[in-house]
C-alpha cells in the first residue's frame, strides 16, 4: 500500500508530482534549479526524489474535504494512460528518469540548461516510448524502446549541447532543425535512422542493425561522421555539408553526398556498392586504414580526390571516378576480384595504384585536363583511355594488354576511335609491363607531342594485332608495322660487280593484295649509282631504298657512308607508303684513296655503305621480340637484338667512332679508268718486298785414304753464279707514267701450282706484269695481266673466244742461258717447248 501524505501547512516543494484525470503521472519542476530522480521502490513501485527535499510526494487525488492525497510512490498500474509527463520549468535542472516495462514519459525541458537521462528498466516485454527535450541528452534502453526528440515548448528548433541514446530500438529525431552544439551518439539502434530535417553537430556516430537515410527535407551538417549499420547508409542529399568520415561500416550500400570538402578515414561497404560524391574527397592523414571498400566504387568531386593523400581502396571490383576539375590519387588494394575503371572529370590527374595481384580494367578513363597515371601488380586491360591534355603512364607487373570493343568506328585511316589517347602540350604515352604488351586487332595509339620517346611501350614481349597504329603530333609520326623486319639475304652482301651497270632505283610499287611486305625497308629496293666526278677530285654517290608501309610517316634513314668525312648522316621526316628514300653523299678524295671502313680491303674495292632504318623519334618501342601479323594475316614472330624493336639497328653494336648500323648494306663501285686521272683511287699493293736470296750451288770432294773412299758434301758461293728472279710490277693506268710502286721481289715457285691464283688473290684490282730478272741490267717480261677482285678478267684486247685470261709473251729461247732453264718455271719451260 502507498503511503499516504497529509498536508503539511508551509511547505514549499522544488518539485512537484501529481497523478491527473487523465491518468498521467505529472512531475514539475519550479524556476529553481531542480534535481529530480526517478526509482523503483522494493514493492516495485515508482517514486521520485527531490536532491534538496528527498521524496517528492505524488498526488493521487482529494479527500472529501478538497484536500490533496499525497503518496511517497505509486503503481505502474495506477498510470493508468501509460505515461509520465516531466516538465522541468525554469533553471538549469537535471532529471534522472528510470522507467519501468511499458511505462512511457515525456520530459520537457523548461529555460536554462537541462540535462534529462532515461533509463529504461529491463527486463522489457512491452517497449516504451520516451519523448525528450533539454539541452542535455541521454537515453539507455533496449530493442522494444523507441525515441523521439522533441523542440522545447514555443520554439520550432531543437537547439542542444549533446544527444545520446544507447540499445534504443528506434530513434526519432524529429521534423524540427535540430543543431546540437558537441555530439550526437545514437549507438545500438535496433531500427532504421531517419533524418526527416536539418542536423548540425559536430560528431554524429550511429550504431545500430538498421539503415541511416535521409528524406529529401533533411540537410546534414556535421564535421565527424562515424555510422555503423547493417541495412546500408544513404546520405544523399546535395545540401550536405559532411567534412569528415572516420568509420563508415556497411553490409549494404553506401552513398553519401557533401557539398564540401571530405577527409575519409574508412568507408567499409564489404560486397556492396559505395557512393561518395563531395567538393572534393580526400584522405586523412594519420590514420593506416583502407579508405574505400567496397565491390563497386564510384567518387565524384569538383574538386580533386586524394589530393591530402591517396585514397586506398580494398576489394574493389568496379571503379567510377568523376574528379571534376581536381586530381585524382587512388590506391587500389583489390583482393577479391579484377578491378574495372570507369572515370571522366574534367580538369586534374587520375592516379591509380592497385596491389594484390589482380587484374584492373581501365574501361574508360577520360580525363578533359590532365593526366592518368595508374600501377598495377596484376594485368592491366586498357580498352579507352584519355588525357585532354596531359600525358597517360600505365604500369603493369603483369600482362599489359590494349583492346578495342568497336572497330567499325576506325573510319578507314585507323584515326576515328583510338584506344589510348594524350593530347595538349604534354601529350604523351607510355606503358611498360614486366610481362606483355598486348594489342588486339585494330588498336590505335594517339599522342599530341614529337618529342623523343612521346610514345614508348616497353616490354619484353611486344604482341601487336591488326590494323595497330601509333600516331604522333597528328600524323607528323605514324608508325604501322614492325614485322616482317628486313633480313639482308647473302648476296646482298657480296660488291656488285663493276663490268655490269648498277641497278636503277626501285620506283615505289604497292603491294598487291596479300603480298609479303617488310617493314622499315624493302630490302630488295636498295639502288646505289656508279660514283660520278664532284668538282676535280671527289665523287658523289646516290643511295636510294624504298622506306616504310602503306600509311605510315616520320622515318628516319641512319646511313654510315663508309668515308672519314661525315661519315654518319640522320635523314628525317621520310613519307612511308612505298615512297623511295634518295640521299647522296660526296666521297672526298682521301676517303676514296684511304678509306678502310666498313671492311672495305683496297682503294680500287668499293665503298661500303651501312644503312638502318627507324620509325620518328617519337614512336618508341622496346622489347626482346615483337610479334605482328603480316600483310597476309600470317603471324610473324621475331627476337630483337639490342631490344629495339621500332628501329632496325641494334644499339649495342658499337665502335670507338660510332654505331655500327648492320642491317642494311649498299655498294659504290670504284669507277675503271675512262673516267679522269685525277678521280683513280690508288693506294699501295699489298705484298710485302722479299730479301734477296743468295744463290748457293753444291760441289763434292773425294779424299783417298789407305783403306777407304769418304765423300763429303761442302757449300760454295762462286762469283760465276748470276742473281736471277722473279719481280711484279703495279702498271700505272697511264701509259706515259711511272710505275704505281717500285717493283716487288717475288717469292721462289711463285708461278709454280695454285701459288699464282694465291698470288692474285692477295692484290688490289688494277693492272700488273711479271718479269723474269737476270741480274739488274736483265728484265724479260713474261706476264702481263689485269685483276678485278682478286681475278683476271678479259678486256677488249685479248682473244674473242676461250677461256684464256693471261697474255703470253713470246720470248726468243736464245734470251735465256740455257744453264738457267731448269730454274724457270713449270708452266713457262713448257710453253716454251
Amino acid at each position: 500500500m502507498p503511503s499516504i501524505r497529509s498536508l503539511e501547512k508551509r511547505l514549499v516543494l522544488n518539485a512537484t508530482a501529481e497523478l491527473t484525470a487523465l491518468g498521467e503521472l505529472l512531475v514539475q519542476g519550479d524556476a529553481g534549479f531542480d534535481t529530480i530522480e526517478s526509482s523503483l521502490t522494493t514493492g516495485g513501485e515508482l517514486q521520485f526524489t527531490d536532491s534538496v527535499t528527498g521524496v517528492i510526494p505524488i498526488t493521487i487525488g482529494h479527500d472529501v474535504f478538497g484536500n490533496p492525497i499525497r503518496v511517497d510512490s505509486i503503481g505502474v498500474d495506477a498510470i493508468t494512460s501509460g505515461r509520465v509527463r516531466v516538465d522541468l520549468g525554469g533553471g538549469n535542472d537535471s532529471l534522472h528518469l528510470r522507467l519501468p516495462d511499458g511505462l512511457n514519459a515525456t520530459v520537457r525541458g523548461g529555460l536554462g540548461n537541462d540535462t534529462v537521462d532515461v533509463e529504461v528498466l529491463s527486463p522489457s516485454t512491452i517497449g516504451n516510448e520516451v519523448e525528450v527535450s533539454g539541452e542535455m541528452i541521454s537515453v539507455s534502453g533496449n530493442a522494444k524502446t523507441s525515441f523521439e526528440l522533441l523542440p522545447e515548448l514555443g520554439t520550432s528548433v531543437v537547439n542542444i549541447t549533446e544527444l545520446t541514446t544507447q540499445d534504443v530500438g528506434h530513434v526519432d529525431l524529429g521534423e524540427a532543425p535540430i543543431t546540437v552544439h558537441d555530439r550526437v551518439q545514437l549507438l545500438g539502434l535496433q531500427d532504421d535512422l531517419v533524418l526527416e530535417s536539418s542536423l548540425t553537430t559536430p560528431v554524429l556516430e550511429v550504431t545500430g542493425q538498421g539503415a541511416v537515410r535521409q528524406l529529401s527535407t533533411s540537410t546534414l551538417v556535421v564535421d565527424d561522421l562515424d555510422v555503423t549499420a547493417d541495412a546500408g547508409v544513404t546520405l544523399n542529399q546535395s545540401s550536405n555539408e559532411i567534412s569528415t568520415v572516420r568509420i563508415l561500416t556497411s553490409d549494404s550500400d553506401v552513398r553519401l553526398v557533401s557539398q564540401s570538402d571530405l577527409i575519409v578515414e574508412q568507408i567499409n561497404a564489404g560486397d556492396a556498392r559505395v557512393e561518395v560524391l563531395a567538393n572534393s574527397i580526400n584522405d586523412s592523414a594519420d590514420d593506416n586504414l583502407a579508405d574505400l571498400i567496397a565491390d563497386e566504387l564510384l567518387l565524384e568531386a569538383n574538386d580533386g580526390i586524394g589530393n591530402v593523400r591517396e585514397l586506398e581502396l580494398q576489394s574493389v571490383t568496379q571503379l567510377d571516378v568523376d574528379a571534376g576539375d581536381g586530381n585524382v590519387d587512388l590506391v587500389s588494394l583489390a583482393v577479391d576480384e579484377p578491378v574495372v575503371a570507369r572515370i571522366e572529370f574534367g580538369s586534374g590527374d587520375f592516379r591509380l595504384e592497385q596491389f594484390g595481384g589482380l587484374d584492373l580494367t581501365l574501361e574508360s578513363v577520360i580525363v578533359d585536363q590532365g593526366s592518368i597515371w595508374v600501377r598495377n601488380d596484376g594485368d592491366v586491360i586498357i580498352k579507352d583511355v584519355v588525357a585532354g591534355d596531359g600525358y597517360v603512364d600505365v604500369h603493369a607487373e603483369g600482362d599489359l594488354i590494349l583492346v578495342d570493343d568497336d572497330s567499325i568506328e576506325d573510319g578507314p585511316d585507323r584515326k576515328l576511335d583510338p584506344e589510348i589517347v594524350a593530347l595538349g602540350t604534354d601529350g604523351r604515352v607510355r606503358l611498360a609491363s614486366d610481362q606483355r604488351i598486348v594489342a588486339s586487332d585494330n588498336v590505335q595509339i594517339q599522342a599530341a607531342s614529337i618529342e623523343a620517346g612521346a610514345v614508348t611501350l616497353s616490354a619484353p614481349v611486344i604482341e601487336l594485332g591488326q590494323q595497330f597504329e601509333i600516331n604522333t603530333g597528328d600524323g607528323v609520326g605514324i608508325a604501322r608495322q614492325f614485322t616482317p623486319r628486313p633480313e639482308l639475304d647473302p648476296e646482298d652482301l657480296v660488291p656488285p660487280n663493276p663490268d655490269l651497270p648498277p641497278r636503277p632505283a626501285a620506283p615505289p610499287v604497292a603491294p598487291e593484295p596479300g603480298e609479303l611486305t617488310e617493314a622499315f625497308y624493302q630490302h630488295d629496293s636498295i639502288r646505289t649509282n656508279i660514283l660520278s666526278q664532284f668538282d676535280v677530285n671527289d665523287a658523289e654517290g646516290i643511295l636510294s631504298v624504298n622506306v616504310g608501309t602503306e600509311g605510315e610517316n616520320g622515318l628516319t634513314l641512319l646511313i654510315d657512308w663508309g668515308a672519314e668525312s661525315d661519315r654518319f648522316q640522320r635523314v628525317e621526316n621520310l613519307p612511308g607508303s612505298f615512297q623511295t628514300a634518295s640521299v647522296s653523299h660526296v666521297y672526298m678524295e682521301d676517303d676514296i684513296l684511304n678509306s678502310t671502313l666498313n671492311g672495305r680491303g683496297s682503294a680500287t674495292d668499293p665503298l661500303n655503305v651501312l644503312f638502318a632504318v627507324e620509325h620518328h623519334e617519337s614512336i618508341v618501342l622496346l622489347g626482346e621480340s615483337i610479334s605482328q601479323p603480316n600483310t597476309k594475316g600470317i603471324l610473324v614472330s621475331m627476337d630483337v637484338p639490342g631490344s629495339v624493336i621500332s628501329s632496325t639497328d641494334n644499339p649495342l653494336t658499337l665502335t670507338s667512332s660510332g654505331p655500327i648500323l648492320e642491317s642494311g648494306a649498299a655498294f659504290f663501285v670504284i669507277p675503271r679508268v675512262n673516267v679522269p686521272l685525277a678521280f683513280l683511287p690508288i693506294r699501295d699493293v699489298i705484298p710485302e718486298p722479299v730479301d734477296p736470296v743468295t744463290p748457293v750451288a753444291m760441289t763434292t770432294t773425294t779424299t783417298l785414304t789407305s783403306v777407304t773412299f769418304e765423300t763429303s758434301e761442302a757449300s760454295s758461293s762462286p762469283a760465276s753464279i748470276r742473281d736471277e728472279y722473279f719481280q711484279l710490277r703495279a702498271l700505272s693506268p697511264d701509259p706515259d707514267a711511272a710505275d704505281l710502286i717500285e717493283p716487288i721481289r717475288l717469292p721462289e715457285r711463285t708461278l709454280e701450282g695454285d701459288s699464282l691464283n694465291r698470288l692474285f688473290s692477295q692484290l688490289p684490282d688494277g693492272e700488273y706484269e711479271i718479269q723474269y730478272v737476270i741480274d739488274e741490267a736483265d728484265e724479260r717480261t713474261i706476264l702481263q695481266v689485269e685483276l678485278r677482285d682478286g681475278r683476271p678478267i678479259q678486256t677488249g684486247d685479248d682473244l674473242e673466244a676461250g677461256t684464256l685470261r693471261l697474255t703470253p709473251l713470246d720470248l726468243d729461247d736464245s734470251d735465256l742461258d740455257d744453264s738457267n732453264s731448269d730454274q724457270l718455271p713449270s708452266e713457262e719451260r713448257d710453253r716454251d717447248e
